[in-house]
């Protein structure tokens, strides 16, 4: 260190102690307004180490000023860094610092004594290439109170700090990372990863928030102002999100991976979700506890839940905000969780992953081998379109039943448009099924399946991954005399080994009509019969004859009776 004018500088790095003897390093400036200033130049760091004997570094009333912003390229290092030892910030004021390591101003790390005390403080444009614009916290207790952050920024996770836990090396587990933040404020803070302002990344990471603001921060990822992840814990209670932005999902908060987060008194408000959805919140697959949140002029613009959307098979969100499959349209305000103005691709208030795959259209009558059609809907847990997929794909496929449940069945024929691709949720398939029939008995008009045939539509969610998949249905095959439509035949392939042979009902062509799918000019063959003499055939049922009286039998037109001058031979 050196002193210059009155400004004492960090030219180098400076790891305090020897071992010989325990030291701590204090730097106190005047309680006037005009603060002392520590200002750091080049690559030049303070580290405390436990190991060194250090046992803490004590900052009061001083303003740190770090050169990055004039140098414009990172430090190697954080200005201040604890291993397993005591930093306190009081009445410090740091500006421009940008390191190349996690933590733009300060690192802690290392378990047992690591500890990190600010308060009235303030974090101005600090930057980390890692975890942490203006702090990262690596098995370390924080305290921060009455501290501002504003314009940090972090080129990985927590724009202005990154909490996780911290693997000993030799050691078995891990040491645990506990934070409390009072009455703090994070202003445009940003992260390219998740946790535009926080980042609490660990099942050993737990933190508390009470009294603070997020403003105007945002993320690239996830999780505009906060983002609690990989089994973390926090607390927050009377805390306010406002025009928090976040790339993909929760525009305010983000919860993910069997995470638990307890919010009380808290207000989102005017958050965006440019991508899943969240426009407030989004909690995946973890638990979430809501006791007075109310979420006001949020959007997901692109996705689904204004407000608030879950991930998973259940809600996991509790309190005394009910998000029951049974509450009821998810544009309704729900015990006050949901205000106005939160808007949506769908669920303006509520909205969740798919769920279920909703058959909206299907013949009544299926003919073998003539195309139906199909339209599924895409729904999730309160009976919602998600209109947001344009993505994901189906296929009709037909199934056999077994003693552990169902397979595809190879027997069953599906053709046409038998795959859909999903349109705002929708998807639209337009199949032909040919079965195989075991009977065909034109004189008593006897069409007999060989086994049941059941269909499915399925496919996979390409959101989430889940294999969507409707329950099995057994198509409403027309039978007998009716098993086609006038003017068709049941076409039958070659016989497999069993004697079962494969259907299709076939349209007659030009010159050829027919009266009935079962019968034909041969017999037990069902097939069309050629246009007679004196008549007109336009293909399947369509014949007009010029001459003599004609009467359907066996199947087939037979003439009855001739015109005056003509002899019926």
């Amino acid at each position: 260190m050196h002193q210059l004018n009155g400004i004492l500088r960090i030219l180098g790095q400076m790891v305090l102690c020897t071992r010989l003897f325990p030291c701590a390093l204090q730097v106190v400036g005047p309680s006037g307004p005009r603060l002392g200033i520590l200002e750091r130049q080049g690559n030049g760091s303070i580290k405390c180490a436990d190991s060194q004997g250090c046992t803490g570094v004590w900052l009061v009333n001083v303003q740190l000023v770090c050169l990055e912003s004039v140098t414009k390229s990172p430090a190697s290092h954080s200005p201040l860094a604890s291993d397993s030892a005591l930093i306190s910030l009081v009445n410090v004021h740091a500006t421009g610092c940008w390191s190349a390591s996690d933590g733009g101003v300060l690192r802690c790390f290392g378990g047992g004594g690591a500890e990190l005390r600010v308060s009235n403080s303030s974090f101005f444009s600090s930057k980390s290439s890692g975890m942490g614009g203006a702090i990262s916290a690596f098995a370390c207790t924080v305290r921060v109170e009455d501290t501002v952050f504003q314009g940090c920024r972090a080129d990985g996770g927590g724009g202005a700090l990154a909490v996780e836990a911290y693997t000993c090396y030799g050691e078995e587990g891990v040491v645990l990372s506990d934070v409390a933040l009072i009455g703090c404020s994070f202003i445009s803070c940003a992260a390219a990863n998740s946790g535009g302002a926080i980042l609490i990344d660990s099942s050993q990471a737990s933190a508390t928030m009470t009294n603070c603001d997020f403003v105007s921060c945002s993320s690239n990822a996830s999780g505009g102002a906060l983002a609690i992840s990989n089994g973390a814990f926090a607390v927050a209670s009377k805390v306010t999100a406002r025009n928090n932005r976040a790339l993909v999902k929760g525009g305010g908060l983000f919860v993910s991976d069997d995470s638990t987060v307890s919010l009380s008194h808290a207000h989102f408000v005017g958050n965006m979700a440019l991508g899943y959805g969240g426009g407030a919140i989004f909690t995946d697959k973890s638990e979430i506890w809501l006791d007075d949140v109310m979420c006001q002029n949020n959007s997901a613009s692109a996705g689904g839940g204004g407000a608030l959307f879950w991930d998973g098979t259940e809600p996991r969100v509790l309190g005394n905000h009910s998000l029951s499959v049974n509450a009821g349209p998810s544009k309704s305000p729900i015990n006050g969780l949901c205000g106005v103005g939160n808007v949506a691709m769908y669920g303006d208030c509520l909205a969740t992953s798919y769920a279920y795959l909703m058959v909206a259209a299907m013949s009544s009558i299926v003919y073998p081998g003539i195309a139906i059609e199909a339209i599924v809907y895409k729904k999730d847990h309160y009976n919602q379109t998600i209109t947001i997929d344009s993505e994901s794909m189906l296929q009709m496929v037909g199934l056999a039943k077994t003693a552990s449940g169902y397979e595809v069945d190879s027997e069953i024929s599906v053709s046409g448009a038998f795959i859909g691709l999903f349109s705002h949720g929708v998807a639209t398939l337009l199949a032909s099924i040919k079965p195989k029939y075991q009977l065909v008995d034109s004189q008593r008009g006897i069409t007999e399946l060989k086994t049941p045939v059941l269909m499915i539509l399925m496919g996979a969610d390409t959101a989430t991954g889940v294999e969507m998949m409707t329950t099995p249905y057994e198509p409403p095959f027309a039978t007998g005399f009716d098993v086609c439509p006038p003017g068709y035949i049941l076409a039958l392939e070659s016989a497999d080994s069993s004697g079962a042979r494969r259907g299709s009902c076939t349209r007659c062509g030009i010159s050829q009509y027919s009266v009935s799918p079962l019968a034909g000019p041969t017999s037990g063959s069902p097939s069309c019969f050629n246009c007679p003499p004196s008549a007109e055939c336009k293909g399947g049922d369509e014949i007009t004859f010029s001459r003599g009286r004609w009467v359907i039998a066996n199947g087939m037109y037979m003439l009855v009776g001739c015109p005056r001058g003509y002899q019926l031979v």
